[in-house]
């Protein structure tokens, strides 16, 4: 899945700038913490629509092409696409038998992302506040 704007990446890109406005170049330092952790939420996104299962990578590709038409798309465009991901997920809440073979490894996999994201956020929190004084 591609990346979304924002996230990690759009505070990394503040502290960044930060940096230079507030004469703390630990902020600059840090915002490679915050990307860190952007790039873990991308990667639980992914994980939670897994391609194993076909109407997940369904899924995805759609939300994918419902941003892109948000931008570019027309409202019937939008609202087909819409309507589409409404009935792919009605098809996946009725035949839940399909999920509960990959159910306990998808979210042991997203637990160990999870896990990932808070150590990397912990670290960043802590080194902020030191490097700004709290």
């Amino acid at each position: 899945m591609r990346n979304f704007p924002g996230g990690g990446s759009l505070y990394a890109d503040f502290m960044t700038e930060a940096a230079v406005w507030t004469n703390l170049p630990k902020l600059a330092q840090l915002s490679e913490l915050s990307r860190q952790s952007g790039a873990l939420w991308q990667k639980l996104a992914d994980t939670a629509l897994t391609d194993e299962i076909s109407e997940f990578k369904e899924l995805k590709e759609l939300k994918l092409a419902a941003s892109e038409k948000r931008r570019t798309g027309t409202l019937a465009e939008r609202e087909a696409i819409q309507a589409t991901i409404r009935e792919k997920l009605k098809q996946v809440g009725e035949s839940p038998e399909r999920l509960t073979a990959i159910q306990n490894d998808l979210f042991n996999r997203m637990a160990d992302i999870v896990d990932a994201i808070a150590k990397v956020e912990a670290e960043l929190m802590i080194e902020l506040r030191v490097s700004v004084g709290v």
